[in-house]
């Protein structure tokens, strides 16, 4: 065992230093751009990509690709901020002073702040990069002072190669107690410049700044307590809706790749990885499901719709001809992007419930429960933990993050099972006190 995880707390100070980053310090530099300034955060932040996807980083170079990328990018951010407030901006590419790209905000006041970008290409990764960040770090601040309220270090490196992994773990190492100073890692840089469509980053900015809106706190209200498996089924509805598609049928489900791909995402799979279980598991609960088993909870969440859709006498389930707050905001979305039809499907469900996507606790929970009841020693959960989490990575691979695992390599078997280690005494020892205050064994 290992010296266990921060506690609970501890990593919740640590989160709130992160996003005080883009909080307003005791000056009143920044004040009013808060809300831009969040929803940049939050959309460089969205998602982790897995390590496969940091590989087509590598191919891209500084001026040819990322930098024309990156502006495209805080373009369309401000763009879909403008629905929401008047924003007057301008982005520009100086290439020196410590920024490749930099947007200038003006709130009203007498001088503008900026929000600076510096950038690293896979070729620029070399033995000087630590010091090469801070120098620029430095010329960055010296010209722009207290008005540079956000500065993001962009890293698109490809984290599959052992030295990438270590010059990342060195660079966030340097810059992480530098207030409003802010590293992208590779896996969340691959999500922002190559995975996020124009959709989805208008739906997210609107979840991140319209929470007074009537439509959207309705909307919101309903689908709060949505899994991520029972909101897709609702999205595939109000989408066929919109798109003038035939209405769903239990069946049809089935051959949906959007519902499909959700449900799969949302279960722990083992498929034919060759992983061997200690026999203690046995009979498996919810693991080493096939895709035959992939639809067993579809009965029971379309029965959490059954307020929410209407089924008429062939089976379809329909959206009610009332649902004027759905429809409106998936009008919307259609009007403005003109997304594709699986594009809508994804703006709608960030607009809808931007956290109903499976989280990592909710996966290792899932797998914590099959151990629990298991006749397995504390020594053989841990490690049979550390086989499912490696089992079903990229998913469970961010719970290092929570844990402040620096070393974390998913290619190694050593890594999963400290991680197995600090899950099992955050998860299971607190199940095991509950039980006992609970007057169980």
């Amino acid at each position: 065992m290992g010296n266990g995880p921060p506690s609970r707390q501890a990593r919740q100070r640590a989160r709130k230093r992160k996003r005080n980053n883009v909080d307003v310090d005791d000056a009143d530099v920044g004040k009013d751009l808060r809300p831009i300034r969040r929803v940049f955060f939050e959309l460089l932040e969205q998602n982790r990509a897995t390590l496969d996807d940091t590989v087509a980083l590598s191919v891209l170079r500084h001026d040819r690709d990322l930098l024309p990328q990156l502006q495209r990018r805080c373009e369309q951010i401000l763009k879909s901020l403008e629905r929401h407030q008047t924003v007057v901006y301008d982005i520009q590419g100086f290439n020196d002073a410590g920024v490749d790209v930099v947007v200038v905000l003006d709130d009203g006041a007498s001088n503008p702040s900026f929000i600076g970008f510096q950038v690293k290409s896979d070729v620029e990764a070399d033995d000087h990069i630590n010091q090469k960040l801070k120098t620029q770090w430095f010329d960055a601040r010296s010209r722009y002072g207290e008005r540079l309220v956000d500065y993001y270090i962009l890293l698109a490196w490809n984290l599959k190669v052992e030295k990438r992994r270590r010059q990342l773990r060195s660079v966030a190492q340097t810059f992480a107690t530098l207030d409003r100073t802010h590293i992208v890692e590779p896996q969340f840089a691959a999500t922002f410049l190559l995975k996020l469509t124009t959709t989805q980053i208008a739906a997210l900015a609107g979840a991140f700044l319209s929470e007074d809106d009537p439509l959207l706190v309705q909307a919101r209200q309903m689908s709060a307590e949505w899994s991520a498996r029972v909101l897709a089924l609702y999205v595939e509805a109000l989408a066929r809706h919109l798109l003038g598609q035939a209405p769903m049928t239990a069946e049809s489900l089935r051959s949906s790749q959007w519902v499909t791909d959700v449900y799969r995402s949302t279960q722990p799979f083992l498929y034919s990885k060759g992983i061997s279980l200690p026999a203690g598991l046995l009979p498996p609960i919810g693991l080493g499901r096939e895709e035959g088993d992939l639809w067993e909870y579809l009965a029971e969440d379309l029965e959490t719709l059954e307020d929410f859709l209407a089924l008429n006498d062939r089976d379809e389930y329909c959206l009610p001809n009332d649902d004027i707050v759905s429809l409106a905001l998936g009008y919307d979305l259609l009007a403005r992007h003109a997304p594709s039809p699986l594009e809508l499907r994804m703006g709608l469900a960030e607009l809808l419930n931007p956290i109903a996507n499976l989280s990592s606790e909710e996966l290792t929970a899932s797998l914590i429960d099959t151990l629990w009841y298991s006749d397995l020693g504390e020594d053989e959960q841990v490690e049979a933990l550390g086989l499912l989490l490696q089992a079903n990575a990229p998913s469970a691979a961010a719970r290092a993050v929570d844990f402040d695992l620096d070393e974390f390599d998913p290619e190694s078997a050593t890594s999963w099972y400290e991680l197995a280690d600090c899950i099992y005494e955050e998860v299971v020892a607190d199940r095991r006190y509950d039980d006992v205050d609970a007057g169980r064994d």
